[in-house]
């Protein structure tokens, strides 16, 4: 890793730049400036700093934030004049329309998704320039990018996944300065624009406005902003956050050996191994609506970036005790959550089951779509009186106590079965739930599926 950042860095501004250029097209292109993902190249700084304490990251990124200000102007616009020989924009038409632009929209695909590093950055570095350029940037895009009631403003090209994560930038932005304004802006969007572009399945087009294909990176995004958001009086989001994971970025995982083909079989060790190197990668930037997985390195990136995130924040803890935010197996040093679905002559449910080392007061969020009757708590097999408080059940450290230890709780509920048609990619597909994972979809594709059929004449 530090051996890429260096080269990618190894440029007059020690900004963003291509080693070799783009890996389609013959002419080597070294020091082209890559405006798109600076975000990324800041992040990976960041993470060194804040897991490894490295100084060299702190100097580099501290770098690269003094000469991003100088190359965004007030305007937004970015100041191609001002960039020193050995660095260049890219000569694609496309690109530099959008560094030209002075639509905010559209610049959301460079410094737009620039500005949640800019503030994790700081946070980790305490670098002032990282969090001064954040306010310039996140000031532009609250004014320019967004809308009171959190609708999108015309635009000619939008990126989802780089106008999600400028919604991410200016939450994390106002979390970070106590400006609720920056916090409220961003639940106004994921409610009206995250939502209202991605399907109830999380399927969403790459971008409005050019030819493009599904992606995970944008449900990603979804997911992530609604973690955050429920830590500020929003758990609600945390369903929708479950069924993308469940629904969408999971079912895109590549589980089996991909048949590669190296377009140069020449023993380099960037052409070797390819089946082995696909393993675990995810769907990406896929040909149909809900199947025809490609591993795209970079939406691989971003889709464990939000899975990660998620992981992380399946149990956590808060001044009033632990708190289950999602269904999903993890274990700790003194915990763990098993989750399993299940099927019966009765239907379909789901069981968690929780246990704390030592007894404490728990939270566990029940799904706002299960059916308040088939919500069944228990402790040690005894049921067990709970009370539900701002979408949680609140189950108190004294019902958990077995002698000295603490006696595991299980949680059940059904998983409602229905069918659901939803519009994507021109076509329109039947979707059937169980709560809130897709058991089948109709019609379907036999390249990489990302959910199997469901039976015809069912």
């Amino acid at each position: 890793m530090r051996r890429n950042l260096e080269a990618v860095l190894a440029n007059p501004l020690g900004v963003a730049c291509l080693i070799r250029g783009i890996p389609w097209e013959k002419t080597p292109r070294p020091g082209m400036f890559d405006a798109h993902s600076q975000r990324e190249l800041l992040l990976a700084l960041t993470q060194l700093v804040r897991l490894r304490g490295d100084g060299w990251a702190v100097e580099k990124g501290r770098r690269m934030v003094e000469a991003l200000s100088r190359l965004i102007r007030p305007d937004g616009k970015w100041d191609l004049a001002a960039m020193p020989p050995g660095v260049r924009p890219s000569p694609q038409k496309a690109a530099l329309d959008e560094l030209e632009s002075g639509n905010p929209v559209q610049l959301t695909y460079s410094h737009g998704r620039l500005l949640e590093a800019l503030v994790e950055f700081y946070r980790a570095s305490g670098a002032g320039s990282a969090l001064k350029l954040a306010a310039r940037m996140a000031a532009f895009h609250l004014k320019g990018s967004t809308r009171p009631a959190g609708g999108v403003p015309p635009a000619d090209f939008i990126h989802d996944h780089s106008l999600f994560g400028t919604y991410r930038g200016l939450l994390l932005f106002g979390e970070t300065t106590g400006q609720s304004e920056y916090v409220d802006r961003a639940a106004a969007c994921y409610r009206t624009t995250v939502l209202g572009r991605i399907g109830e399945s999380g399927y969403t087009l790459e971008a409005d406005g050019r030819k493009s294909s599904g992606e995970t990176s944008s449900p990603g995004d979804a997911v992530q902003l609604g973690l955050w958001l429920s830590r500020h009086g929003l758990p609600e989001f945390l369903d929708d956050a479950e069924r993308l994971v469940r629904a969408r970025l999971l079912p895109s995982q590549f589980t089996e050996p991909l048949p590669v083909v190296p377009s140069e079989d020449d023993g380099a060790d960037e052409h070797a191994r390819l089946s082995e190197r696909v393993l675990g990668a995810y769907g990406g930037v896929y040909r149909a609506p809900h199947g025809g997985k490609r591993p795209t390195t970079d939406v691989t990136a971003a889709t464990l970036h939000s899975l990660c995130d998620v992981y992380r924040h399946i149990v956590e803890r808060a001044p009033q005790g632990r708190r289950v935010n999602f269904h999903l197996s993890t274990s700790g040093a003194d915990f763990s959550v098993e989750a399993r679905t299940l099927e019966d002559a009765t239907g379909m449910s789901r069981r968690v089951q929780v246990a704390l080392d030592t007894p404490q007061n728990l939270f566990i969020r029940i799904p706002r779509w299960a059916p308040s009757k088939s919500v069944r708590l228990t402790v040690g097999d005894e049921p067990l009186d709970f009370v539900t408080m701002g979408g949680f059940v609140f189950v108190a450290a004294s019902d958990l106590r077995g002698g000295a230890s603490s006696r595991p709780l299980v949680l059940t509920y059904a998983l409602p079965r229905r069918r659901a048609r939803e519009p994507a990619g021109g076509q329109s597909f039947v979707l059937e739930w169980a709560g809130d994972d897709v058991l089948g979809v109709s019609p379907n594709t036999d390249l990489f599926p990302f959910y199997p059929d469901i039976p015809a004449g069912t």
